[in-house]
């Protein structure tokens, strides 16, 4: 993807760039027409949970629910924020580029009919999401734009800047801002949608919960199949935690969480550890249950990942484990603290290298040492408001 990206990307930025500058046939820049925000949000989960609350409030300023775009893996996420965000998302499927060029047609008779009058681009780092922006015939189009970002031509009519130097959500609000000028709404309620049901890996975990008289459920992301390795903490450690977690507390359960495609090799964790009292619900659950998990439980151990946005969004405490990304900038919204060993060569994954990096041997990783996080860990576990909420 990331060199279709470029290798096609670029061409197409640069025709369409000169199409926007020669023709009259798209609506004027700077239009102020009326419609509905339409926000392209095609891949990274974690990057749309932060940018949630940015587009909570600008659609309670302009009086309408958003509409989105995005791509079939990423969907799940729109149910877990529900609400408005679950009504009308359009998406394009890209296993064949057949089938992708009919869905953006599809998409393109779609935007119009949902009277799209401004579309925001949030990634900063692609430029298929920019020509999809454009695409929707949107007379106003904001995205980020500026030193070292990949070139995306002149797509933008309200270009704006992804400062290095705060954090996400606050480029999010900025570019949410930049095409409307209105002044920024209150912060809305919590936007993670209740599961319908109690899913069965829920009430199996309640039942031991029940049955052992443990009241603590620590959830651990391994990452264990990340298309990004160099976030992974070692196994070892992650083994190692857990053991001498369970060992010391008579109180705790752990439980090992992720994607379908992580359940194999979360259940090979969970049975090295060899514990009655930690389990593996890892593709067990579609996005959209999380909440019923997060209730049960006390806390969130993770990596910079999609999981880790999720709880702390759900309200989890969360404690984040950082190296090739900053928590500068991509720390979880709400209770969540951040271990980052910030070497020299971190971070070295960002929308300026379309987070693809060389380094095969993430030391920045390995050097958040076990102590640090068992520390960290259990400060959170005894923390007072946590131990209520257990009670």
């Amino acid at each position: 993807m990331r060199r279709l990206d470029r290798w096609v990307g670029v061409p197409l930025c640069f025709a369409a760039t000169l199409l926007l500058r020669l023709s009259r046939l798209l609506r004027r820049r700077g239009s102020t027409r009326e419609g509905r925000l339409l926000c392209v949000a095609l891949a990274e989960m974690g990057s749309i949970v932060l940018a949630a609350p940015a587009i909570r409030r600008q659609a309670r300023a302009g009086g309408s629910a958003p509409v989105f775009v995005t791509l079939a893996p990423t969907r799940p996420v729109f149910d877990f924020l529900g609400g408005d965000f679950a009504r009308d998302v359009f998406v394009l499927r890209s296993d064949r580029l057949a089938t992708l060029c009919v869905d953006l047609w599809r998409f393109a008779r779609w935007a119009r009919r949902m009277d799209v009058a401004v579309a925001v681009d949030l990634d900063p780092g692609a430029r298929f999401s920019a020509l999809v922006a454009l695409l929707s015939g949107a007379p106003r189009r904001a995205g980020f734009a500026g030193h070292g970002l990949p070139y995306r031509g002149a797509l933008f009519t309200h270009p704006v800047d992804c400062t290095v130097e705060r954090h996400m959500s606050d480029n999010f609000a900025a570019l949410l801002h930049a095409p409307f000028g209105n002044a920024r709404a209150a912060a809305g309620p919590a936007l993670h949608a209740a599961a319908p049901a109690t899913p069965p890996a829920v009430e199996r975990l309640r039942r031991l919960k029940r049955d052992t008289c443990r009241t603590r459920v620590l959830l651990v992301h391994a990452n264990v199949s990340d298309a990004v390795p160099q976030r992974r903490w070692p196994r070892a450690r992650h083994a190692a935690l857990c053991r001498r977690l369970l060992a010391e507390r008579d109180d705790l359960i752990v439980a090992f969480v992720g994607a379908e495609a992580e359940a194999a090799a979360a259940a090979a964790l969970k049975d090295e550890i060899g514990d009655p009292h930690c389990l593996s619900v890892a593709g067990e659950l579609a996005v959209a249950e999380l909440p019923a998990l997060f209730a049960e439980a006390t806390l969130m151990l993770s990596s910079d990942s999609g999981p880790a946005h999720f709880a702390a969004h759900a309200g989890l405490p969360v404690v984040a484990l950082f190296g090739p990304e900053t928590p500068q900038r991509y720390r979880p919204l709400g209770d969540a603290v951040a271990l980052y060993a910030a070497l020299p060569c971190s971070p070295c994954l960002s929308p300026r290298n379309q987070r693809a990096s060389a380094c095969r041997d993430p030391r920045c990783m390995e050097a958040i040492t076990l102590d640090a996080v068992l520390d960290e860990v259990r400060a959170r576990l005894d923390a007072p408001h946590r131990a209520q909420a257990s009670a």
